[in-house]
């Protein structure tokens, strides 16, 4: 026998589905009303399986996470359309039931019962590609620039503009991408793509590491999608909130995004003015630790200047700290916002890494004051139109970087 708690309060049907399901073996042990009263009758009924409509209120990825840890991840979810489907993904729901299909009710009485046999058979979400979807069942390479950091000295030189463009390049590309706020000094990147949820996707994938249970699923639940191709984790918006994330567990959801992403993002904000340590995976949990540990498990670091005199000085600073963290992954210097009175400003930037003896490669981006449009709606590049040139030397950017 099958317990179920159920909660689908806004289905005509619902009566009906709940006769069928107990006709067929299955006994509804407690009927929900809305996502409150489902979440505590799940830490009730930690052996009971879940089913619930993806469209009850108030229902979010957070909620959704405690239930599925509560029942060890035996959610059902319903869906109408292919909205609900992906409505379910950006929730964390990996298993559902179209309830379009003409043998639905059978489809969600036999994944009841092959629940209850320890082998679920409905269809799961595909918000994550899982290692064998790779073609020969092989994960790409560590040596092509999977991880990227995105960081950058004081002083607001544009590290999360550069870091979204780059991750909508790189999936306007055909790419997966995770796109990653890691910058717990100043988090910006949720509220300049208009993601007003409360939960950070950070906090959540770091409880998930911390438990051993950070896999494909448990990370889609963390992420939130913004295209078809391109995925985002939100950082820790709450100044008190930061230390809730440690060090091990960021290591860990990075290894985890490589593994499921083509491509990783990480918009790693700036290092504090901490003193400089020998071996910066050692590094103490500090304000900037998730700064240090995604440096140290990056394959590429981009790092962000801007062309000023005072935004050079800044950069040469901090470059031997940051050059120290990375080891040996390539890093490349990124002159932002250059306008008409730079001249000259990539070759001063390269020239001062040289006499700095950090001889690397720099680029650089015209300014563009269209950004601010994005800023002001909450918008990706590629939806405002007047960011055209701007998106075009960003792919420019994301092909010299990814060769």
């Amino acid at each position: 026998m099958t317990r179920v708690i159920w909660c689908t309060p806004s289905r005509g049907d619902e009566a009906e589905l709940i006769s069928v399901m107990s006709s067929s073996g299955c006994t509804v042990v407690r009927r929900c009303l809305e996502a409150a009263d489902l979440l505590a009758a799940a830490g009730i009924e930690p052996q009971a399986a879940v089913v619930v409509d993806v469209t009850v209120p108030r229902l979010g990825s957070d909620i959704v996470a405690s239930i599925e840890h509560s029942t060890v991840g035996r959610v059902i979810g319903l869906v109408n359309d292919e909205a609900g489907i992906a409505h379910a993904a950006a929730l964390g729901i990996s298993r559902w039931v179209d309830m379009r299909a003409p043998d639905a009710r059978d489809q969600l009485s036999s994944g009841l019962r092959s629940w209850t046999a320890g082998d679920w058979q409905l269809p799961m979400s595909q918000n994550l590609r899982s290692p064998q979807a790779n073609k020969g069942g092989s994960l790409p390479s560590r040596d092509q620039g999977r991880i990227v950091a995105v960081t950058g000295p004081p002083g607001a030189p544009g590290r999360t503009t550069v870091a979204i463009g780059l991750a909508e390049a790189w999936a306007q590309a055909g790419e997966r991408v995770c796109l990653v706020d890691a910058d717990t000094v100043a988090p910006s990147l949720a509220a300049t793509v208009g993601i007003t949820e409360d939960v950070s996707g950070v906090l959540l994938a770091a409880r998930y590491a911390d438990q051993g249970a950070l896999d494909a699923r448990s990370l889609g639940s963390a992420c939130r999608t913004l295209t078809n191709r391109l995925w985002v984790l939100t950082g820790v918006g709450l100044p008190d909130r930061w230390t809730s994330v440690r060090p091990p567990a960021l290591d860990r959801i990075w290894a985890a995004c490589a593994q499921h992403f083509d491509r990783v993002v990480i918009d790693a904000g700036t290092l504090l003015d901490a003193p400089v340590i020998d071996d910066p995976l050692s590094a103490r949990h500090e304000r900037d630790a998730s700064t240090v540990s995604a440096l140290t498990n990056c394959d590429l670091a981009v790092v962000v200047c801007t062309p000023q005199p005072i935004g050079v000085l800044r950069l040469i600073h901090q470059m031997p700290v940051i050059h120290k963290s990375v080891g040996g992954a390539s890093t490349h210097v990124l002159v932002n916002r250059v306008g008409k009175g730079h001249k000259g400003a990539h070759k001063r930037v390269a020239d001062a890494l040289l006499e700095a003896g950090l001889p690397l490669p720099v680029h650089s981006l015209r300014e563009d004051p269209s950004v601010q449009s994005c800023t002001e709606r909450g918008a990706l590049l590629s939806e405002v139109a007047g960011t055209m040139r701007l998106r075009k030397q960003i792919a420019r950017l994301g092909r010299d970087l990814a060769a």
